[in-house]
């Protein structure tokens, strides 16, 4: 397990904190935490960590946003992400993850470009049937290969022009799902999770409570266009991330 010094200790308790905010308040910020993570982790371990932190945050988001939640759309997305997960397990270890990043950043980029475009457009073009089983697969895959169906998943919800409240219970019973279905691949397959990384992402839990408790009145003062605002520029900050900082390794 690794040992960090307290001032990176203090830099994981941010990432774990901006985690929660994400989940409760401003849908992206958690890129925060995947930067963190990344940066002062081993990878696997950081992944499987990161994981465990993401379901502590995900059963706070759940208590506060079930009711607001659209259940039709969680509906739509599951049973392809199940299928994208199993499909992601399968290739786990055949696909080169410096030529996997590069590629979804720039598609993530290129989308939020998009969106960023429909969000200026009062009469936005109807979301296609196939939008669905698409990001439902591609989260579920990239959630596996690449811990990247937030960004996926967040531009999809834009899309679909959800109130702020549906779109965070949406989302945090959609990912609720998707992390626990994650689980068992990763204690028996990538083997990111055991009892290290339990005890060290215990100990950011609180941090990830906290955070999640702070989002909900963020939420509640930021209008329908700032949130969107945000979503899309925290996604599309992320999505450059992964760009650059692939192709720089």
């Amino acid at each position: 397990m690794p040992h960090p010094v307290l001032w990176q200790w203090a830099l994981l308790a941010l990432g774990a904190f901006s985690v929660g905010v994400s989940k409760t308040g401003v849908p992206g910020l958690g890129i925060v935490s995947v930067v963190i993570f990344t940066l002062l982790l081993p990878t696997k371990f950081s992944v499987g960590a990161a994981l465990l932190v993401l379901i502590c945050a995900d059963l706070l988001a759940v208590a506060v946003h079930r009711k607001s939640g659209d259940l039709k759309q969680v509906a739509r997305l599951l049973p392809w992400s199940v299928v994208g997960i199993a499909l992601g397990a399968l290739f786990l270890n055949k696909i080169d993850d410096r030529l996997l990043k590069p590629i979804l950043g720039g598609v993530l980029f290129a989308i939020c470009l998009l969106g960023i475009r429909r969000s200026q457009q009062k009469d936005a073009p109807r979301v296609p049937a196939w939008a669905a089983p698409l990001t439902g697969l591609a989260a579920g895959f990239t959630t596996m290969i690449a811990n990247a169906a937030g960004p996926v998943t967040t531009l999809y919800l834009l899309a679909m022009r959800l109130p702020k409240e549906a779109f965070l219970g949406t989302a945090a019973v959609y990912f609720f799902l998707i992390n626990w279905i994650k689980v068992p691949f990763a204690i028996f397959l990538s083997h990111n999770i055991d009892l290290d990384s339990v005890r060290f992402a215990v100990l950011l839990f609180p941090f990830a409570i906290l955070g999640g408790l702070a989002g909900k009145p963020l939420a509640s003062r930021i209008s329908q266009q700032r949130f969107e605002q945000f979503a899309l520029a925290l996604t599309a900050l992320g999505s450059l991330w992964m760009l650059c900082r692939s192709l720089i390794h």
